[in-house]
């Protein structure tokens, strides 16, 4: 994840005014007609949009605040699509290889050296209880 702060070169306590202000500087600095190395210039203005898009609007701020640092206690916070934040981070693949260990279908494989065989297939199980439908 890219870390706005640090691209508008600014602390996350920083309020709105000191963002904007150095928004604006770097715009001006890097701004593609005035730098000699347009290229890198768009480059790094192409940044400096994408970390003033989110840092200057209040709401997108803090839903990428609680991305950055999911254990800041605000909880609840939302995603773009208006799911909740901590959930759109979760790896559905590491939870089902953590189901089916749970189930012993891993335990099971460790200990005789060979393809794990389970009559209870958790992945599918798991799937079908999360309503997650793989081709």
């Amino acid at each position: 994840m890219t870390d706005f702060y640090a691209v508008l070169g600014v602390r996350p306590e920083d309020g709105t005014d000191v963002i904007k202000e150095r928004y604006r500087k770097l715009a001006k600095q890097y701004h593609p007609d005035r730098a000699a190395d347009k290229e890198a210039a768009e480059k790094r203005m192409r940044e400096i949009n994408e970390a003033w898009e989110i840092l200057g609007d209040d709401e997108k701020r803090a839903e990428y605040d609680a991305k950055r640092n999911p254990n800041s206690g605000k909880s609840g916070a939302k995603n773009a699509k208006g799911g909740n934040a901590a959930f759109s981070q979760v790896d559905y693949d590491n939870l089902i290889g953590k189901f089916d260990s749970f189930f012993g279908k891993a335990a099971n494989a460790a200990a005789d050296g060979k393809k794990p065989v389970n009559p209870l297939d958790a992945g599918e199980l798991f799937d079908k209880f999360m309503g997650i439908k793989r081709k």
